[in-house]
């Protein structure tokens, strides 16, 4: 027996249920980083873009505590000054993608934690994802650089700050997952796999 909504919306089974839910908005248009998930793998993606990285198994790693600053394009200033005009001129340059540093409460048996320390004494680069519920994802290639074991008094959680330099990212925006992406029916949410996660695709 089918159901039908008061905006005449409608589902006959469980397949289309989360078409006619439309997401909750944030209020203001702003976003706090909770829900924000981090996770990697060694990897590399077939193509360097958002079908590329998104059809990779990733490593969830938890306790993270502090995801610091999201890498972004930061572009040098050129500048010069001619001898007739006297004026400074300026101009962009190449640019460069600065050093994340995240923070996670120590955790030996935590399995995406292993990865992590696993990609410190590895040269090559790994793959990382940063999944934020409402604002998208952020997919990168980078050098996890590593970091030390921060102990500090009785009253403080044993965590490991690690740096990672990036060599590429992008962000892929919720309004751009495919269109028969998964949603939550409670809050309109991207839903993930929690074993390998992937996007979750509605049956055909």
């Amino acid at each position: 027996m089918g159901v039908t909504f008061s905006d005449g919306s409608s589902f006959s089974d469980g397949s289309t249920f989360a078409q006619s839910i439309e997401p909750e908005q944030e209020p203001h248009g702003v976003s706090t980083s909770g829900g924000t998930t981090f996770a990697l793998t060694a990897a590399a993606p077939a193509s360097l873009d958002d079908y590329g990285y998104a059809s990779l198994s990733y490593t969830e790693v938890g306790e993270v505590s502090d995801l610091g600053e999201i890498p972004e394009r930061i572009y040098d200033l050129i500048s010069w000054r001619g001898v007739t005009s006297r004026g400074e001129s300026k101009a962009k340059g190449g640019y460069t993608f600065p050093a994340q540093t995240i923070v996670v409460g120590y955790d030996p048996r935590d399995l995406g934690q292993k990865v992590l320390a696993q990609a410190t004494f590895d040269d090559g680069l790994y793959t990382v994802r940063i999944a934020h519920p409402v604002l998208g994802a952020i997919y990168g290639r980078a050098l996890v650089l590593g970091g030390r074991l921060a102990f500090g008094d009785t009253n403080t959680i044993v965590t490991r700050p690690v740096t990672l330099e990036y060599v590429d990212a992008m962000h892929v925006p919720v309004s751009e997952y495919p269109p028969n992406a998964l949603t939550s029916p409670i809050d309109g949410r991207v839903l993930t796999s929690p074993i390998d996660g992937r996007i979750l695709l509605r049956a055909a």
